[in-house]
């Protein structure tokens, strides 16, 4: 699943922009327990003033726990993310950063969620889900996970995979 920031621009408190949408993903799946994310680049400053998880076929009652790393893997911004928070897009449940973190130029940013066993995530195999858009502050770099239950850095990269969308800003 990919994790999901909502942006912010110039002195608004709050936007409905989240970095990457679609209208329809190839493939839904629920095997283990990962944390499953997406690395891009920023290309232009911005505010990340939520996170966001794919909410699919639903999601777990007690939250998905959704993190965002700077380029040294820093844990920069993290919350929880219920059925009950709100939907932008068609893919996406949003939770309010209490404090926005501003994201500056650079390469490496990763953003991840947890989807402990049974609760599904999307992901897409070679090319882009339907509907794909990528917001223009930022390049979608490749996917990123790591096996776990807990939100953690993940520290791999399938390379075939377009992105495990779990968690987004």
């Amino acid at each position: 699943m990919c994790s999901l920031c909502l942006f912010s621009f110039g002195q608004r408190a709050r936007a409905d922009t989240s970095a990457l949408d679609f209208s329809a993903i190839s493939n839904i799946a629920s095997n283990d327990d990962w944390c499953l994310g997406w690395e891009f680049d920023v290309l232009a400053p911005f505010a990340v003033t939520g996170l966001g998880v794919s909410d699919g076929t639903g999601l777990s009652p007690s939250g998905h726990a959704v993190g965002a790393w700077d380029p040294g893997g820093n844990l920069i911004a993290s919350t929880t993310v219920y059925p009950t928070d709100p939907k932008t897009g068609a893919f996406f449940r949003f939770s309010s950063l209490t404090t926005p973190v501003t994201l500056t130029l650079g390469a490496g940013y990763v953003v991840a969620a947890v989807y402990p066993y049974p609760w599904e995530y999307g992901y897409q195999f070679f090319g882009e889900p339907d509907g794909w858009t990528v917001h223009p502050n930022i390049t979608f770099i490749q996917d990123r996970f790591v096996a776990s239950a807990t939100l953690q850095y993940p520290t791999e990269a399938f390379g075939e995979v377009n992105g495990w969308f779990g968690g987004t800003c």
